[in-house]
This record gives structure tokens, sequence and C-alpha cells, in this order.
């Protein structure tokens, strides 16, 4: 895909420091806050990464989102335009836009509910509005982009 503005669409190489004692999962949004979709930003991927794929190192490669092919360990939920990474592509003219990855560490799997086949089928919006296990921690960054 080296037409997109994106570049290849490749999910950056995403590291983290260590993660508070209890954290059996981590959940990683990734908003377009500058896209012009009303009240709600873009959101570019939505994906749970497992206990198993926290251990040393705690990092995601390059790539690792990938729709068809994500690192093991990660599961990719329902974004806007589908499921998996899509790389920043603002509008042409529309300014830079600010793109944020933000991970926060569940003490609990969203994966061993009950409802997790619903899960896998909701809406970003409704997902995060519904987590109600706890968060133990959050860290973000942004990058912009503009054409």
């Amino acid at each position: 895909m080296g037409s997109r503005v994106g570049g290849e669409n490749l999910s950056p190489h995403l590291a983290w420091g260590e993660l508070p004692s209890g954290t059996a999962q981590l959940l990683l949004l990734i908003e377009d806050i500058d896209a012009p979709l009303g009240s709600n930003p873009a959101v570019h991927c939505l994906a749970l990464i497992d206990e198993a794929a926290l251990q040393t190192p705690q990092e995601l490669p390059s790539g690792a989102l990938a729709r068809k092919g994500p690192a093991a360990g990660v599961t990719l939920l329902r974004s806007v335009m589908s499921r998996g990474y899509f790389g920043p592509e603002p509008l042409k003219g529309h300014g830079p836009h600010r793109y944020v990855f933000q991970f926060y560490a569940l003490g609990q799997s969203l994966l061993t509910r009950p409802d997790r086949d619903a899960l896998l089928k909701t809406r970003p919006r409704a997902v995060l509005t519904s987590i109600d296990v706890p968060v133990l921690a959050r860290g973000r960054i942004t990058g912009v982009c503009e054409r």
C-alpha cells in the first residue's frame, strides 16, 4: 500500500515501561482527534494485548497491528474503518491532525468475559464506554501529520 499518504500503513514500533502489578491486559486506542467527524475522534485502531504478550520485552514491533496477521497476543477490535491499524491520512488542506496513542493497563481481561463475542463485534465507542474492569494505569503519546 505504498501509494497511501500514510506510507506503507504499518503500525509503528511501540514500547512501554513496567506495568502495574495485576495488569492482565492492555487496551490500545489510536485516534485521529482532528478528523471532522462531529464530537467523537476517529478511532484508527482498537486492540487488546493479552497477558502472554506483556512479557519482556514490553513492546509491539512495527506491523504488529496488521489486519491480516496481527502479532501473537494481539486481538483487533473494530475501528471506524474496519479492524487493524490504519495509518495517518489527514484530508488534504485540512491542517495538522493529531494522532493519539493511548494504552490502558486493565486489571482483568475483557476477552474472558461471557460477552466476549459481542465485544469483538461492538463499535469502538461502545467498547470504550462499557469497560467495567479496573484501569490500573494509562499512558499516552501524540504524533502529528499534515499534508
